[in-house]
Formats: structure tokens, C-alpha cells, sequence
């Protein structure tokens, strides 16, 4: 693949512009950069009609309603929208003619070549990432935090980066953007990879794969870098295998073996571990849960990696922010706490949300339910009927639900059929006529795809009703 492809006057054929408007942003960008754009997509004008009215009067082509382009050896270069897969028929034949190929990520990689800019970040991982990402950014400030972030995506902060290049930047990564990355292509200079559960199995089909995606944001670092892994997670291993040339950090919530260098977290107090010996850093703020302290440790790691000293990190530790939808309380009243975990897309997030939130005993609701991604409910299904009142279970109708219901049903668990929706609206409206006070806990393990633009819609629209059928309470 060649190297240094520059955008402006050159043909650029973006794949995928979605009906959710996926890439709508990468074609304001191009065409802002001066690239002679085509949009290419196998939905049709009347359905992606929403996404194209955000782009009238851009000078752009659209081939739509076409499974596979046309004509792609005319063009420079094809980026793909996050939604197409490494193994498509499209990236077959662009392979096939010898055409550079990207995504999000790896564009802003390409262009990041010719742009002075510091040595970035990168964070992946099922869980957490998003939360380790944020508080890196926060613990080494003023920095620039974005990637897989709707906001702030790889097409929006390229421009923040050119313009404050002295700025460190933290990125999210997906599996999804990691999978375009190609060896040569410039690594980060601290790698964060915080677990690894069954996730994407629609897209990627096995562990092996996802992992090997995921393993991506480290192939190319060199011993001048360092790589961060969860030592209890069970797919460290897996990551080890893959020999990174990286010098490697562990966090765990046990001593760390002898020679090991990281942080490892006993009875509230975190250690550092490195040649130096073994010496205390911070006693884990009140209130964090098992789930907060790994990801505390993570981004203290990176943050002292990439070269900030422990007496800037630990004074900014009381300000962490709390993260939308990942476990977030949206509302406190006298007689509720609504928790918003719409960005737990997977089963072991919901099965972390229960653990941390749902009582012993008292009054509460749990809200599940929406797509499939092809994963196993079975873990859920089991914490479920040990932690959670078949009279307080609220579903929200889905693929996924219904893979829920099955496991569930093996489980020999006996929830009211009475208490599953098609609209979230009618959902909530049932928690609030069945639940007079308590802890209600939004905790999907499922995509949002079927009902929602994704897990960013549906905690908008959960904290939305929340607030107009509960505030008063």
C-alpha cells in the first residue's frame, strides 16, 4: 500500500455514507480538503434521503443503490465507512487493484504523516474504553481526545490536531477501525488494551479474529513503547502471543508477579511496580467499583508513560468525569436514581451493571434488551436469576432480547411475559407504574440498531423520557 497519499485534487471514492449518517462527516471532510469526492452506497436515494440532505450543494458523486462500485480503478484512493468489513467484495477488489485503501482511523493516520503533531495514544478493548480514554485525556491535559467518539471522530479532531500540534491525543479505537491497520502505519507511543469479552462476533465470526483485530493497535510499536494489559483478563495470553516488541505494563487486582513492571490495586491502595520497587500511589477514591478501578489504573499507567509526572496525575484524580451513558446517573430524586448504562452493548456490561447497582435487598427495576451481535447470553441469563426479581426484569423487544428470553428460559427463570415492550416509551412507563421508588438501571447488553441510531440515541432518549416521567417524583 503506498504511503503518503495526499488528498487534495485527488479522486476519492467513500464507501458506505449510511443511513444514520455514518459517513457523512468523512465527505464534508474530503471535500473540504479539495478531493474530487464520489460516495458510493447499496442503499437507495429514498432511504438514504436524511443523510444526503446533509450534504446539498457539496460538489459530491453518488453511485447508490449498488452492492459493489463501479469503475473502482479510476480512483486514487477508497475509504470505507466503519460499517464495511476488511473481508468485503469491495475491499477484495480494491486489493485486487492495487488501490490504497482506509478507514476513519487509519485516513487520519495517512494524513497525520506529513502533520507535525505529538505521539498519540491508543485505547481498545469490549469494556471500558471509552471511560479510559476520556480520564487519560483529563490526567494529561490539555490534550485531544476523540477516535471512536461521536463527537469527536478521526475526520473531526484531524483539523484540531494541524492546528495544535503541540496537544498530546488520546484515541478510542474500535475493532472496527483497527482492522484496516497495516504494518508501517505509526503506532501509538503508549497502547491501552483493556479486557477482551465476546463482542462483534457478527462482524469478525470468532474470538481468534476479534482478538487478532484488536491486537492491531500494537503490531507496529518498537521497544521505545510501552503496552498496557488487564493481567486478569483472560485474553492477555492471546495478546502476549502476538510477541509485542513493546515494553509491557500490567494492572491487576493482585500482586504482580516479580519483574513484572505496572499497577496492581490491595485494599483500596494502588502500587506502582517497576525497577525502581514497589511504592504506593493513591488510595482508589470512595465509591469506585471493581469495574472503575481497573480502568483508573489503566489510564494512570498511560498517563505516566507517555511522560507525565505522578504529582500532575494524582491532583487531577478528584475531577475524573463521569461518562454519558456508561453507568451514569441522569437523575437523582427523593425518590429515584436512574442509572443510564445505554452504552453496555454487550452481556458482561449489563452482568457489571448488575453486580455494581442492583440491591441486596429494597426497591429497583432493570431495564434489557434490543439486537443481537451474535453473542452468548448465557452469563447473563445466570446473574440475572441470582441477582435480579423476576418481578423487577423490564425488556425492551429485539434480536437480542429474544436470545436473552431462550437463556433465560433454560435458567428456569419465570419472568412476566407482561413486561416486555416494543417501544421504550411503553418500557419506561411500566417501570415507573410498577417501581413507586428505587434504583432503575438502563443496562441494554445489546445493540441498538433495530430501534436506535446506535447507544447514543437510545441513552438520549432513555434520559428523556426518564426526565419527563420521573423529575416529579
Amino acid at each position: 500500500m503506498s504511503k503518503n497519499i495526499t488528498v487534495r485534487h485527488k479522486k476519492v471514492l467513500l464507501v458506505g455514507l449510511g443511513r444514520l449518517g455514518g459517513g457523512v462527516a468523512a465527505a464534508r471532510f474530503f471535500v473540504e480538503q479539495g478531493a474530487r469526492l464520489t460516495v458510493s452506497d447499496a442503499l437507495t436515494k429514498d432511504i438514504l434521503r436524511p443523510s444526503l440532505n446533509k450534504l446539498k450543494y457539496l460538489p459530491i458523486k453518488y453511485e447508490l443503490g449498488i452492492k459493489t462500485p463501479t469503475h473502482i480503478s479510476g480512483y486514487d484512493m477508497v475509504v470505507c465507512n466503519q460499517a464495511i468489513s476488511i473481508n468485503s467484495e469491495v475491499v477484495r477488489l480494491v486489493k485486487k487493484a492495487r488501490i490504497p485503501y482506509f478507514n476513519d482511523f487509519t485516513t487520519l493516520l495517512n494524513l497525520l504523516e506529513k502533520t507535525p503533531h505529538r505521539p498519540y495514544i491508543g485505547v481498545t478493548g469490549t469494556r471500558g474504553k471509552t471511560t479510559v480514554t476520556t480520564w487519560i485525556g483529563h490526567l494529561i491535559k490539555p490534550s485531544i481526545v476523540g477516535g471512536n467518539m461521536p463527537r469527536n471522530g478521526s475526520f473531526t479532531i484531524f483539523n484540531k490536531i494541524k492546528n495544535k500540534p503541540n496537544l498530546p491525543v488520546a484515541l478510542e479505537l474500535s475493532s472496527f477501525q483497527l482492522e484496516y491497520v497495516q504494518k508501517g502505519m505509526e503506532p501509538p507511543r503508549v497502547a491501552v488494551v483493556t479486557n477482551l469479552y465476546q463482542d462483534h462476533l457478527n462482524r469478525h465470526g470468532t474470538m481468534e479474529e476479534y482478538a487478532r483485530c484488536k491486537a492491531n493497535l500494537f503490531i507496529n510499536q518498537s521497544s521505545k513503547d510501552v503496552l498496557i494489559l488487564n493481567a486478569d483478563d483472560a485474553y492477555t495470553k492471546k495478546f502476549l502471543s502476538f510477541k509485542p516488541k513493546a515494553t509491557v505494563w500490567m494492572v491487576s487486582r493482585k500482586k504482580l508477579s516479580k519483574g513484572m513492571w505496572g499497577m496492581y490495586e490491595q485494599k483500596g491502595i494502588c502500587y506502582l511496580q517497576d525497577a525502581s520497587g514497589v511504592r504506593e500511589i493513591i488510595h482508589v477514591p470512595e465509591g469506585f467499583k471493581d469495574h472503575q478501578i481497573y480502568n483508573l489504573m489503566e489510564a494512570l499507567c498511560a498517563a505516566r508513560a507517555y511522560g507525565r509526572e505522578w504529582s500532575s496525575i494524582v491532583k487531577r484524580i478528584a475531577t475524573l468525569p463521569q461518562i454519558p451513558f456508561r453507568q451514569q446517573i441522569v437523575l437523582q430524586t427523593k425518590k429515584y436514581v436512574v442509572i443510564n448504562d445505554s452504552a453496555a452493548t454487550s452481556p458482561e456490561g449489563a452482568v457489571a451493571a448488575i453486580r455494581a447497582h442492583v440491591p441486596e435487598d429494597g426497591a429497583y427495576a432493570y431495564i434489557c434488551g434490543g439486537t443481537d451481535k451474535q453473542l452468548d447470553f448465557s452469563i447473563l441469563a445466570r446473574t440475572i436469576k441470582e441477582k435480579v426479581n423476576p418481578k423487577k426484569i423490564f425488556l425492551l423487544q429485539g434480536s437480542g432480547t429474544q436470545k436473552l428470553i431462550e437463556a433465560l428460559k433454560k435458567e428456569k427463570y419465570n419472568f412476566i411475559t407482561d413486561h416486555i415492550f416494543e417501544t421504550l416509551e411503553e418500557l419506561v412507563l411500566s417501570v415507573r407504574r410498577n417501581t413507586p421508588r428505587g434504583i432503575i438501571i438502563f443496562s441494554p447488553a445489546c445493540a441498538s440498531f433495530e430501534k436506535f441510531k446506535n447507544e447514543f440515541h437510545r441513552g438520549r432518549q432513555f434520559t428523556k423520557l426518564v426526565k419527563r416521567y420521573f423529575a416529579k417524583n
